[in-house]
Order: structure tokens, then sequence, then C-alpha cells
């Protein structure tokens, strides 16, 4: 490839000396921008025009179809979907490269349609721009303020009764078949609750949402994983043609409302508290850490919004409830059909 644009360049002096110099010179230019060296690309499956590789992945086990192709292709190979080009890694030691060794270049994603609506326009952590403030400021607060150990171990007390209930619900229940699923679901979700603002969930929309939470999680999930031809083609995103954005703001409106209700009886509460007791009487949660912060930059040029708090609380909310019990039931599944 060097080679081509160092020719190309000579070609051009020889050539900008004849009367034709200047259209030489321009299709010179032409050559050496086309000709630019690229990195190799590893290698993958023939797609078609247009569609790329997207019609032969299917859509009900794509990890299961990316299984297969990395036993054909190797650990690292590329799909064409539509027009974007997707590299793929299968292997352990690639992944650690990836995330650690070269995380500055590859931590930007490309949030789907699905990912934005219900992250409240990627205002969360795991969708927002990497480069952006206001990720950066987003990322210090959970690691610094929210998940240090000192708060960590002040809430092992917490922790450690739900796990401690879940031990005795199945020791009163031996011989009796359960949902561990639902059993895991329900214990992360107490002790995450109680994390994130000290108590079950809150008022009217607290009552609407606890009765079915782990399927409106479920189907979370599922909507972020599913294939939206929309993210694959941009301009008829509008028509949203399988629908999932719509299912996804309903999803979102339950949870926005549940949130208001939160926030609400939190600001309530610190006021009554700070009017008997001062400053002592405000609970040190995640909520509260939230909303102390929401206050301190509001007239800043860097605030944190309402929208920054709903996603953060909507990353812990899920990611740290559906996780943990998907990852449980599929365990005990596996060790049950394969002692």
């Amino acid at each position: 490839m060097f080679e081509i644009a160092y020719n190309s360049f000579s070609w051009l002096l020889n050539a900008s000396s004849q009367k034709d110099g200047a259209f030489s010179f321009l299709f010179a230019i032409l050559g050496i921008c086309v000709w630019k060296p690229i990195a190799p690309l590893p290698p993958g499956p023939r797609g078609l025009p247009i569609v790329g590789y997207l019609p032969f992945l299917g859509f009900d086990n794509l990890h299961q179809a990316f299984t297969d192709l990395a036993g054909a292709y190797g650990p690292i190979y590329k799909l064409w979907l539509r027009s974007k080009l997707t590299i793929v890694i299968s292997s352990p030691s690639l992944v650690k490269e990836a995330v650690r060794d070269h995380d500055v270049a590859l931590s930007e994603r490309d949030p789907s349609i699905a990912a934005q609506v219900i992250t409240f326009a990627a205002n969360d952590i795991a969708f927002d721009s990497y480069s952006s403030p206001s990720w950066k400021n987003k990322r210090k607060i959970l690691a610094t303020d929210m998940l240090s150990n000192a708060n960590i171990n002040a809430f092992y007390g917490l922790r450690r009764e739900q796990v401690m209930k879940t031990v005795w619900d199945v020791y009163k229940n031996v011989g009796k078949p359960f949902d561990i699923g639902e059993l895991a679901f329900l214990t992360a979700i107490n002790a995450t609750i109680g994390l994130m603002w000290g108590g079950k969930l809150r008022g009217k929309e607290g009552a609407k949402i606890e009765g079915h939470f782990k399927d409106l999680s479920s189907q979370i999930m599922v909507l972020l994983a599913r294939p939206n031809i929309s993210d694959v083609f941009p301009s008829i995103a509008r028509f949203d043609v399988q629908g999932i954005e719509r299912e996804m703001k309903k999803i979102l409106q339950s949870f926005n409302e549940l949130f208001d209700s939160v926030i609400e009886l939190r600001k309530n509460a610190a006021t009554e508290n700070e009017k008997v007791n001062g400053m002592s009487g405000r609970k040190s949660d995640f909520l509260q850490i939230l909303l102390d912060l929401h206050n301190e930059s509001e007239d800043s040029a860097t605030s944190f919004t309402m929208e920054h708090i709903k996603g953060i609380l909507m990353d812990i909310l899920v990611g740290g409830t559906d996780t943990a019990s998907t990852t449980t039931e599929w365990v005990m599944a596996e060790l049950m059909q394969h002692p």
C-alpha cells in the first residue's frame, strides 16, 4: 500500500511539469486517498449485497450462531451487518486484551434504539458515550461514592439478611418443587432496592410493578437482545416496523413513574428530617447520594440532571437483579441436565 502511494507521488512530480499537470495532480491525490493503508481484517463469512450476513444469523439462538461461526473462522472474525462492519471476539484472552489493554480505543458503544429508550436517552453509564464529560462524572460517582468499600460494608447486614431469608425459605420447602430463578430474583431485588433507597418498592406504582417486576426486567433483556431492523436501516427507524421501540416505551413509563414516586417520597422525607433533626437525619443510600449531587450541580455547566439519576438507577436495578438470577437459573438447569 505504501509503495503504491509513493509511486503515485513520484508520478505526480513528473507529470506536474507538463501542461496537463493540474489534472494529473488531482488524479494522483485521488490515488493516494483511495490506496491509503488500512489494517488487515480477520476472516469471516461472505454476506449478500446491501444486507450483508444479517439474513443468515437468525433471530432465536444468536449465541449458538456466533459459537458456530467461531468454530469455523476462529476466535476473532468479521461480520457485515448491512453496511456496518462488526468484529466478533470469543476468546477469553482476546476479550481481556480488548477490555483491559485497549479499553480506551474500544470502549465506545453504538446504543440500539431499545437501549436509548430504556436508559432515558443513553443518560446512564452503560450506553453513554465514553468521551463525554457526563459519562466520566457518572462513572466516578458510581465507583468512588456509591460502590466504595465503606458504603458497601455499611449495607452488609441488609445483604446477609436477604440471603439468610432465602436459605430459610429453601430449608422450609425441602422436598417440594420451587422456581430457583424466581427465588434468586427476589433475593437480588430486595437487596438491591435496600441499597438504592433503603426499602421496598414504594407507593401505588411500586405495588403495581412489584408483582410483575421480574417479567418487566426479562422483557427489557429480550428487547435489548432482539435484532431490530431499525438499527440496521436507520432510514426506516421512524416506522418502528417490529414495534420494539413502542414496547420499550411502555416499560419505560412504568419505571419512570416508579422513580418519580420514590424520588418525591425521598425529597419529602429529607425535608421533614432536616426540619426535625437537621442534616443528621438524612439517609445515605444510593438515591440520596445522587439527589445530593443533583442539588449541588443544578446551576453548574456540568449539571447532574434527573435523567442522569434515573439512568443510573435503571442500570443498577436491572443490571443488579436480572443478571444474577438468570445466571443462577441457567447454571442450575445445566447441572440438572448434565449432572
